[in-house]
Order: structure tokens, then sequence, then C-alpha cells
């Protein structure tokens, strides 16, 4: 400002012009930001929003997911045992069966054996076949000594007809 405390036309100017611009921040600005303002803000809370609904989504998404793992591996651990328990089964039916053959050509064995020492005994002379009776009757009464003192007969008379030679 000049000396006389009066303002200079340029002064003058520059304060109407800022007059001028704070009037029209207030009056075309302002009113016209704060619709921008509100839209700004109801698109930053719609995002939040939906951001919200897109992370309970996927919160749910992965629960479902997880669920249908737990199920599918519960349904293979079933399958699993039920299949071990058939497999244990033919194991058992299979032993069975092989044991029943077993037991089956056992006596077969036994019914062959039993004929041919009658078949044996019928062709001994009478007072032979009265002496060898008692040891087939031992023999029956005690299988395992009988074969053990027999294969030693059989092993001692196989050295003796091989050094004869």
């Amino acid at each position: 400002m000049n000396s006389s405390q009066t303002p200079s036309d340029a002064e003058r100017a520059a304060a109407a012009a800022a007059e001028s611009a704070a009037a029209y921040q207030k009056y075309v600005v302002q009113p016209g930001v704060a619709p921008v303002k509100d839209k700004v803000h109801d698109t930053k809370e719609t995002a939040q929003a939906k951001a919200e609904e897109v992370k309970q989504q996927a919160k749910t998404k992965a629960e479902e997911v997880k669920q249908q793992a737990q199920a599918k591996a519960e349904e293979v651990k079933q399958q699993a045992k039920a299949a071990a328990e058939e497999v244990k089964q033919q194991a058992k039916a299979t032993a069975e069966e092989a044991r029943q053959q077993t037991q089956a050509k056992a006596e077969e064995v036994k019914q062959q054996a039993q004929s041919l020492i009658h078949q044996a005994l019928a062709k001994l002379p009478p007072p032979v076949a009265a002496r060898i009776e008692p040891l087939v009757a031992t023999a029956r009464q005690r299988p395992l000594p009988t074969a053990a003192v027999t294969m030693g007969m059989f092993l001692v008379l196989r050295r003796l007809f091989r050094r004869s030679r």
C-alpha cells in the first residue's frame, strides 16, 4: 500500500479477484465437488461392500471344498476298508479250501497206506504175519519214532549195499 493508506487500483483489483475466486470456489466449485465427493464416497463404500462379499464367498467356497475333500477322503477310506475286508475274506476262504484239500489228500494217502499194508500182510506167510502185526500196531500208535527208526535202517542198508558193489 502507498503512504496515504488508500488502496491502489492494483490492490483493489487483486482484492476483487480474490473475492471473485472465493465466490467461484464457494458457489461453483464446491457445489460441483460435493456430488463428486459423494459419488466417490458411495463408490468406495460399494467397492468395500463388494470386496467383503467376495471375501465371504471365497470363505464359503473354501469351506465347501474342504468339506467335499473330507467327505471324499472318508469315502475312499471306507472303500479301502471294504476292499481290505473282502481280501481278508477271500484269503480265509482260500485257506479253508486248501486245508480241506490237504485233509482230503491226507485221508486218501492214509487209505492207500492201509490198503497196501493189508495187501502186504495178506501175501506174507501166517507165521511171519503174526510177528509183523504187533510191529504195525506199534507203528500206528507211534508214527514218528517208527519213521525215524525206519529211515535209519534204510540209510544203514543203503550204505552196506553200496560198499558191497
